[in-house]
């Protein structure tokens, strides 16, 4: 199967490398008091104790698994894929216009790779999502750069030869633009009890950790981010309740939740009528820019991305009025 479409909107890709620390001159800029250390339970109770409001938003650490998973959303206990980026210069465009370009392997796992800006400019990004233990996973045995380098372009040749002609000469954007890792996509329940009684709201990856597939990690927690700001401005002086945390997640999962169980769902094999609909898509322009343009907006997706008959009839109806236009 192969198809493709243009977005609606404009998209971009920045190195967080660049942009987090523009961000961060930014914030102090305006005022901000910012403070860099690690964070432990007695640094969550100093904060505490003198704001009130605070937002965990971090995505790694022992920090994070204090808040209680919560099994009911998070169908996963353990990694899905085993997970890598390669920044490379020398890529050759795509023709037309510029996209993401994605691939799925049955068995053995996802390759995506998209235009970015990065430390040195423009640039190229692999990502590499493999099935545990199987033949696209060997990138984190990689001993340098250079090797992993080597076993990106490896691995295109052998599952991908139509994006290997792409990259026969590229070479990394620098040492440090390769990254590999694993973890279990998990949502997890959005306030924190510390030890003294008082609360601690999370945010983004602390509380919602998709797995990358579905470049959804920073989307989701921007527009977490704007559902929590708005809750705050219309709370006024009134203290920030673990009842009130609950409520503004809330809100915010009536979005969230449709990208995780879409991530999720690209997880596992394909069901028949989602075969069905990527198939019917390399002949529908209507079907094709609604699943690219899904990315920036998942919801759209639902009710028919996990219903069979309702998926059906709906390829049945844009593809019937594609015929009459």
């Amino acid at each position: 199967m192969r198809g493709s479409a243009r977005l609606d909107k404009y998209a971009q890709a920045v190195d967080q490398r660049l942009k987090m620390p523009f961000w961060l001159e930014q914030f102090v800029s305006r005022g901000g008091n910012l403070e860099i250390s690690n964070v432990d339970i007695i640094g969550l109770e100093r904060l505490a104790g003198s704001h009130d409001l605070v937002i965990l938003a971090g995505g790694k650490g022992d920090i994070v698994t204090l808040f209680e998973r919560d099994a009911s959303h998070s169908p996963y206990d353990k990694p899905q894929r085993a997970l890598a980026l390669t920044y490379v210069n020398g890529m050759l465009p795509t023709p037309e216009y510029s996209r993401v370009s994605f691939n799925l392997i049955p068995g053995v796992g996802e390759y995506f790779v998209f235009p970015a800006l990065t430390l040195n400019g423009p640039c190229d990004i692999m990502v590499f999502e493999g099935l545990p233990g199987g033949a696209m996973d060997g990138l984190s045995g990689a001993r340098t750069p250079q090797e992993h380098l080597a076993y990106s372009q490896q691995i295109l040749k052998t599952f991908l030869p139509w994006e290997a002609e792409r990259c026969k000469q590229i070479e990394l954007t620098d040492e440090n633009g390769i990254l590999t890792g694993r973890f279990a996509p998990m949502v997890r329940k959005p306030v924190l009890t510390l030890p003294s009684g008082r609360q601690i709201f999370g945010l983004g990856d602390a509380v919602v950790t998709n797995d990358p597939l579905t470049g959804q990690g920073s989307n989701n927690a921007t527009k977490a981010c704007k559902v929590y700001y708005e809750a705050i401005l219309a709370h006024g002086d009134k203290p920030f309740t673990a009842e009130w945390m609950n409520d503004t997640f809330e809100r915010f999962w009536d979005y969230g939740r449709y990208v995780v169980e879409w991530t999720n769902s690209l997880l596992a094999p394909p069901k028949p009528h989602i075969l069905h609909l990527l198939g019917s898509a390399q002949h529908s322009p209507t079907l094709a820019n609604t699943i690219a343009n899904a990315f920036n907006y998942p919801p759209v997706l639902f009710p028919w991305w996990e219903d069979s008959l309702i998926c059906d009839a709906y390829i049945h109806s844009q593809m019937t009025e594609e015929i009459r236009v």
